[in-house]
């Protein structure tokens, strides 16, 4: 991962690959995978044939309110099989000491591999 920040924005990019055999994976079951392989958690099992995420992000805060977006562009690592593309964005604020909101969304622009995706989530948090 290379990332850089100016002028308040972050620009992140990364590859990442999860591999396998051809039979079995890799796995990680009490892992992050949503944190790392896309919102729209299409690849928390790794496909038989591995999968390749290249990804970007940016981010900033703009008047105390986070706002970022990650793109991900998965393929195997073994073959040709494109796994498609993923659009990630979040809006999270803070308000007072104890309370916070947050916004987000995931789309899944699938190719060669499952289906298209679209994902939301609305989280309120209260912090004592």
């Amino acid at each position: 991962m290379l990332g850089a920040t100016a002028f308040n924005i972050s620009a992140k990019a990364a590859i990442e690959e999860l591999g396998s055999d051809g039979n079995k994976s890799f796995q990680t079951p009490m892992g992050t995978n949503h944190k790392f392989q896309g919102w729209a958690d299409m690849f928390l099992a790794t496909p038989k044939d591995d999968v390749r995420d290249v990804n970007a992000s940016l981010s900033t805060k703009l008047l105390g309110t986070k706002l970022a977006f990650v793109y991900h562009n998965f393929k195997s690592a073994v073959g040709n099989t494109n796994y498609g593309n993923e659009y990630d964005f979040v809006i999270a604020k803070k308000f007072g000491k104890h309370y916070s909101l947050l916004a987000k969304y995931a789309y899944y622009d699938a190719q060669d591999y499952k289906t298209d995706t679209n994902k939301f989530w609305l989280q309120g948090n209260v912090n004592f």
